[in-house]
């Protein structure tokens, strides 16, 4: 395939991760990918964004030629660098002090001209009124919407958890699911909007997601679901539970309990021996039993898919992400 340009859009803690594994797919991935002859990587500060360029291009791992280095932060450097290199692929991994996570649907609608974009979470800011909604409305008229995808890394795992003949038939036949979710960082005052949509993604897409009841405690929240499955005409209760602490994630479908563990760039599912509040109240230490499955990174699984124009977070699940947080912030229509 012939050669294309690739930028990330910020390069802070996420967007390093971002090029780190763009900087290292053509002397590792199938010919099916387009090579990448240069990536740009930006910042807001130029000479920040150089810095990060050169420690790129320095690294051992590093399979593309060019790496440079730009300043983006606001919508006219943007422009400018969409204009002169005009990317076939773009990461938006940006935060803005004032427009928050907005920043990301802005962007996202802009690079699409260029190319697919995966975005990070969440797509826009949410306030409970439902007017983040017309950044969906906007992103299904862009050119090349179909090219855009979200990246929600439990996406990836729930796709995994289905194809295995094992967990797959649990999850869909449990009447009860939970999902327990923590944070390390203490300074989050969001919990919703930062860790919301990480347990809502591992939900089967096939359900229908139905928010009874949301107990927001700034730090912490516990979100009362009922789930519908449309091709069973099923009915099942869910409870996912976000706090701030040691960083422990873990799922219970009736009572069958798995904690997450990162092993490298995979993530395993282990089995535990106890009920998924106790587990928790461990924290990672618990973590300690049979392997059920392992998924390879799922962040560059989702680079990939959507550098080969097959979001796994495509544009239907990404309004259906932005509405769930809607109401979760209480929007009602």
């Amino acid at each position: 395939m012939s050669g294309i340009n690739v930028l990330v859009i910020g390069v802070g803690y996420f967007g390093r991760h971002h090029a780190r594994i763009l900087s290292e797919l053509n002397a590792r991935s199938p010919a099916t990918l387009p090579v990448i002859e240069k990536l740009i990587v930006t910042r807001t500060r130029l000479d920040r964004a150089k810095a990060t360029a050169a420690e790129i291009r320095n690294s051992i791992s590093c399979s593309v030629k060019t790496v440079i280095g730009a300043e983006v932060g606001n919508m006219r450097q943007l422009i400018s660098v969409l204009e002169q290199y005009h990317p076939g692929f773009t990461s938006i991994t940006a935060r803005d002090k004032e427009q928050g996570d907005s920043i990301h649907a802005d962007y996202s609608i802009q690079a699409l001209k260029y190319g697919a974009v995966l975005c990070e979470k969440p797509f826009s800011h949410a306030s409970g009124d439902g007017s983040s909604l017309r950044y969906i409305d906007a992103l299904q008229g862009c050119r090349n919407a179909e090219l855009f995808g979200l990246e929600l890394p439990l996406a990836v795992v729930a796709r995994d958890i289905l194809k295995d003949p094992h967990l797959g038939k649990i999850m869909m036949q449990a009447d009860r699911l939970e999902f327990y979710w923590e944070a390390w960082d203490r300074g989050k005052k969001k919990i919703i909007d930062d860790l919301g949509l990480h347990p809502w993604s591992l939900i089967p897409a096939s359900f229908m997601v139905k928010i009874c009841q949301v107990e927001d405690r700034g730090t912490g929240a516990d979100l009362f679901l009922e789930l519908y499955d449309r091709q069973t005409q099923r009915k099942r209760s869910c409870k996912i539970t976000l706090n701030i602490g040691a960083g422990f994630r873990g799922l219970q479908f009736d009572d069958m309990v798995i904690g997450f563990k990162k092993a490298a760039s995979r993530i395993q599912l282990i089995k535990l021996d106890q009920p998924l509040d106790k587990a928790a109240k461990r924290g990672i230490k618990s973590l300690n039993g049979q392997v059920m499955l392992t998924v390879d990174n799922p962040l560059e699984q989702n680079i990939v898919a959507a550098l080969c124009h097959r979001p796994i977070v495509g544009l239907r699940r990404t309004q259906e992400s932005q509405l769930f947080l809607e109401r979760l912030h209480g929007y009602r229509a």
